[in-house]
């Protein structure tokens, strides 16, 4: 009878000791942190970059313990944009696990939408290693499980269509860039990152949470894996800008 309940005491155990050891800063940058209607990870000055490094190293662990870690779905959401830091292959491993979490209904439908609906770090990930196998066998798993509705986006991932039409948002973009609607300046626009199947050039976000070593293009599923609204804020604040200093020169007079 002791060893009975013996063995149902070491996991409650080992559940409670990986929380103990959780990092106070993290504990605290998942509490206070939160995913915006852009679908953006946000929080206190340095959370984004700080539990993007933790989940790098530690994000089996995490969903190993998500119910503990994060007991509420917005906390889970975080924890699930933290991992977007991860590199191409580890973040297919990833997907795979959460999806295997779904299926078993240890993750909640609105989770697994914030796994599916990358935001900028990974957006384009699966319309970009769409002719992957392994990459492909992940998106096909995924038509018994979500609704029908879902279906024609990864149907675009798997025809390459999503792929073709994310590359013609990042064109647009570039060409906004050129003509100096936004901060032509840096050349580059913002989330854009390398992150192809077989590149092991990711690095670890900077102090606003952005990959610094990522130039290249990774493409995004327009309506199943979609953009946020950086592109218009840029160019928006750049006119509101030019009126400021217009304004100022004009009562300088």
């Amino acid at each position: 009878m002791n060893n009975f309940y013996g063995l149902i005491l070491i996991p409650i155990l080992a559940s409670s000791l990986f929380a103990e050891e959780l990092p106070e800063n993290i504990k605290m940058c998942i509490e206070k942190s939160e995913v915006t209607e852009d679908n953006e990870l946000n929080g206190p000055h340095g959370c984004t970059e700080l539990l993007m490094r933790y989940m790098k190293t530690n994000w089996r662990s995490v969903l190993g313990d998500l119910g503990t870690i994060a007991p509420t779905d917005p906390k889970k959401c975080r924890v699930m944009r933290a991992c977007e830091s991860l590199p191409p292959e580890e973040y297919l491993q990833f997907l795979n696990e959460t999806r295997d979490m779904y299926a078993a209904k240890k993750l909640s439908t609105l989770v697994f939408q914030k796994v599916l609906w990358a935001s900028r770090y990974k957006e384009g990930f699966l319309a970009m290693n769409y002719q992957v196998p392994a990459v492909r066998s992940f998106v096909e798993s995924l038509f018994p499980l979500c609704p029908a509705e879902c279906h024609d986006s990864f149907r675009g991932v798997l025809s390459g269509v999503s792929k073709t039409d994310y590359e013609k948002t990042l064109r647009y973009e570039e060409r906004q860039l050129e003509e100096g609607v936004l901060l032509a300046s840096q050349g580059t626009p913002p989330g854009v990152q390398s992150d192809t199947i077989g590149n092991e050039s990711a690095a670890s976000p900077d102090s606003n949470g952005r990959d610094s070593s990522q130039t290249s293009v990774v493409a995004q599923s327009p309506g199943a894996f979609s953009r946020g609204r950086t592109v218009w804020l840029w160019a928006i604040g750049l006119a509101a800008g030019i009126i400021l200093i217009a304004m100022f020169l004009r009562k300088a007079r």
